[in-house]
């Protein structure tokens, strides 16, 4: 049996958000960001997907905590 492989590019999930929660993105750690942000996603859809704010996004990726 041939092995499958689904790839989701983040621009073609169509609700980000409901995706997020459904696959335990919510009340993400500074790391999970930090790792989005290596894996080449940008600090606005890192914000929008994880429903955190830009400054929070910057802020774990300068290795501060979010509030």
């Amino acid at each position: 049996m041939p092995a499958h492989v689904i790839v989701w590019d983040l621009e073609t999930v169509p609700d980000l958000q409901g995706y997020a929660a459904a696959n335990d993105f919510d009340g993400n750690s500074d790391d999970e960001v930090r790792a989005a942000f290596k894996a080449g996603v940008r600090p606005s859809r890192i914000a929008r997907q994880f429903g955190i704010s830009l400054s929070d996004v910057r802020k774990a990726l300068a290795g501060g905590e979010k509030k």
